[in-house]
C-alpha cells in the first residue's frame, strides 16, 4: 500500500506565549539584519511591569534604548524607579540590556509615576546599528485607563500646540482650501497617520475626519476633478497603511483602526477606477441613453470623476 501523504503542520518559529496574567502591550515582527523576527511586549496587569522580548533565530546581542511617555508627551526623561538591572542612563533616556530567555531576549522596565507608555528603539550592543518597528519606534502601552491621558480636552481642539500634536492643524488646514478633491484628501490622511506611531489622539482626530468624509459631511470635491485611476490608487495606499497599521495595534487603538478603514473605500492599484466609469459609457451607448443632465446614469457617470466607491 501507499505510505500516507497527509500534509504536515505550519511551525511558527516565532511563536511564544506571554505568562496568562501579562496583557500584550506590543507585537511587532519586522526585519531585523535581514532576519524576521518578532518584538513581544507584556506587562502584568497593575501595569508596573513591562517585559519586552525579541524572539529570532541567531539573534545579535540587544540593547533597549527607551523613554517614558506620560501626558502624551513622547521620549520623556525617565524616572530613577524606573531604572532596572542592566540599565544605564544616556542622556535622557536609559539604555537597558537584553538578557538571554527561555524564548529569545528578554530586557525589563519597571513602570512608575505617570508613564502611561514607553517609546524606544532597538540597538545592536556592540555595534553602531539601530532598529526600528515597520512605520518608526516602537511603542509599549502600560496604562489603559477610561480617562486616557492622550485625550486632549475639547476646548483645545483648535489651531493651537495640543491640536497640532494631534494632526488637527494639518486637517484644518486642507480643508480651508479653496480646491480640493477626494484623491488629495486620502493622500493627506496618509501624511498625518503615517506620524501617528502609538498617538491615540492622532488616530482619533483622523478617523472622526475619514467618517466625517464618508458620511458626506465634508465636501468630495470643490474646484477640482481628479481620474478615477488616480483616486482608486489612492484610496489604495491609504486603505493599506490603515491595514498595516491595525496589523501591529492592540485594543482600543486596533478598534480606532477598524472604524477608521470602513471609512474609506477599498480602492486598487490597478485602472478599476477608470473601468467602472467606462463600462458605464459602454451601456449608454447600447441603449441609447444620452448625455444630458437630469439623466442618473450620466450623473453617476460624472460623480465617477471624483470618487469611485464599492457600491459603484
Amino acid at each position: 500500500g501507499g505510505g500516507g501523504g497527509g500534509s504536515k503542520a505550519v511551525v511558527d518559529a516565532l511563536a511564544y506565549d506571554p505568562p496568562e496574567e501579562h496583557i500584550v502591550a506590543a507585537d511587532v515582527r519586522f526585519n531585523l539584519d535581514g532576519k524576521q523576527v518578532r518584538l513581544l511586549a507584556s506587562r502584568d496587569e497593575a501595569g508596573k511591569m513591562l517585559e519586552v522580548r525579541v524572539i529570532g533565530g541567531a539573534l545579535p546581542p540587544l540593547a533597549m534604548h527607551w523613554g517614558a511617555r506620560e501626558h502624551g508627551k513622547k521620549w520623556g526623561k525617565p524616572s530613577e524607579e524606573m531604572m532596572g538591572p542592566n540599565s544605564s542612563r544616556k542622556e535622557n533616556a536609559v539604555q537597558t540590556d537584553f538578557v538571554k530567555g527561555d524564548k529569545g531576549q528578554v530586557a525589563s522596565i519597571k513602570i512608575e509615576g505617570n508613564a502611561e507608555g514607553v517609546d524606544f528603539v532597538l540597538r545592536h550592543a556592540s555595534d553602531n546599528k539601530w532598529f526600528k518597528a515597520p512605520d518608526g519606534d516602537f511603542f509599549a502601552r502600560v496604562k489603559e485607563e477610561d480617562d486616557d491621558p492622550n485625550d486632549t480636552p475639547l476646548e483645545q481642539l483648535s489651531l493651537s500646540e495640543a491640536g497640532a500634536g494631534m494632526g488637527v492643524d494639518s486637517i484644518a488646514a486642507f480643508e480651508s482650501r479653496g480646491g480640493l478633491s477626494l484623491m488629495e484628501r486620502f493622500n493627506a490622511a496618509r501624511t498625518v497617520l503615517k506620524d501617528a506611531a502609538g498617538d491615540r489622539s492622532r488616530l482619533r482626530a483622523v478617523m472622526v475626519w475619514l467618517r466625517f468624509s464618508q458620511m458626506r459631511q465634508l465636501a468630495w470635491q470643490r474646484k477640482h476633478n481628479t481620474k478615477p485611476t488616480l483616486l482608486s490608487q489612492e484610496a489604495d495606499k491609504l486603505s493599506m497603511l490603515i491595514t498595516s497599521k491595525w496589523a501591529q495595534a492592540r485594543g482600543v487603538d486596533a478598534e480606532l483602526l477598524r472604524m477608521m478603514l470602513s471609512a474609506v473605500p477599498r480602492g486598487s492599484n490597478g485602472d478599476d477606477g477608470q473601468a467602472i466609469r467606462d463600462q458605464i459609457l459602454v451601456i449608454m451607448r447600447q441603449f441609447e441613453i444620452k448625455k444630458r443632465k437630469g439623466c442618473w446614469m450620466e450623473e453617476w457617470h460624472q460623480k465617477l470623476h471624483n470618487n469611485s466607491t464599492p457600491d459603484d
